[in-house]
């Protein structure tokens, strides 16, 4: 009611004396929502720093600089294995945690999603937010995961993800003297990366 209130009065030639009282309704009803994912959400109980009850701002600013996985690890040694990084977004350290997530259809994935598929992309098992086309694509591809499989490829794997990176990380070493500086995230990001698509490639594969 509060909303279509706004709308009317937003369609309606506005005078000096109709603009501030719709602003001020505006401002009260934004400040309403903010308090209430602030601190009367189940949100609200978990640990995250003060300004992360209020906005999305910081954590917005930590993935427009690169610096999502350093500040989540701050955050996680800070205030333990369930932080909430935004109003709305909560990052788990825990591997039970995560599994359990990840395990069920139960805990719907978020709009960043529904924005990539907006874009164009094709619904798979990552950027599908139904359950049902997740199960699919599940399906279809399930053999190519299952433990069979990864024995027939691992000496694959090993080759051209886990010793790749060994060698680009000796060779940043030698670069930069007796120690480096890595960037965990990313490397292990494009060993994953680097060693599905050789596994995408190799012909006559035993399965």
């Amino acid at each position: 009611m509060i909303l279509e209130h706004i709308l009317g009065a937003l369609q309606r030639p506005i005078g000096s004396a109709t603009f501030w009282p719709v602003i001020t309704l505006v401002v009260a009803v934004y400040v309403a929502r903010l308090i209430r994912h602030a601190f009367f959400t189940p949100l609200a109980r978990i640990p995250r720093p003060f300004m992360n009850r209020l906005s999305n701002l910081p954590l917005m600013y930590k993935l427009f600089c690169g610096q999502y996985h350093s500040y989540s690890t701050e955050l996680h040694e800070k205030y333990g294995e369930v932080v909430r990084i935004g109003h709305d977004h909560i990052s788990l350290s825990s591997t039970s945690d995560t599994r359990l997530v990840l395990a069920t259809h139960a805990f719907r994935k978020g709009r960043m999603y529904e924005d990539i598929v907006n874009c164009g992309a094709v619904l798979d098992t990552f950027s599908t937010t139904d359950p049902e086309i997740n199960k699919l694509r599940r399906r279809q591809i399930g053999d190519a995961f299952s433990m069979r499989t990864m024995c027939n490829v691992e000496s694959l794997v090993v080759d051209t993800g886990v010793s790749s990176l060994m060698n680009t990380w000796d060779s940043d070493i030698s670069k930069q003297g007796e120690a480096a500086r890595v960037n965990y995230f990313y490397s292990f990001h494009c060993m994953a990366t680097t060693s599905s698509a050789s596994c995408s490639l190799v012909q006559d594969l035993p399965l």
